[in-house]
């Protein structure tokens, strides 16, 4: 989604995060005091860009698209990719065009 790697204190519920975690808990002016991703260390691996947005022929997505499995399956068959163990996936829908 962008430049960073979210980590678990972004996926919330209400006030709680993952593992019921109360996230004002663990928030500091600095960060996460808990489960950031300063402690996830170098990260070293393939990466497959699965085009949604070429795939629909479009430049961006609409901002209600829901991308399913069969459209992952038919970028990755287009693109001749396989996702294989170990990959990290990232998910082109255009919106990276809105930026700025």
């Amino acid at each position: 989604v962008g430049t960073q790697l979210d980590a678990f204190p972004h996926q919330t519920i209400g006030e709680e995060g993952y593992n019921c975690v109360r996230i004002p808990a663990i928030s500091s002016r600095g960060g996460f005091t808990e489960m950031g991703v300063d402690t996830v260390g170098t990260i070293l691996t393939r990466g497959i860009l699965v085009d949604i947005a070429a795939l629909r022929g479009v430049p961006t997505l609409p901002d209600d698209y829901e991308i399913t499995v069969a459209d992952i399956e038919a970028a990755l068959q287009r693109q001749s990719l396989r996702i294989e163990e170990g990959d990290a996936i990232i998910i082109h829908t255009g919106w990276g065009l809105l930026w700025g």
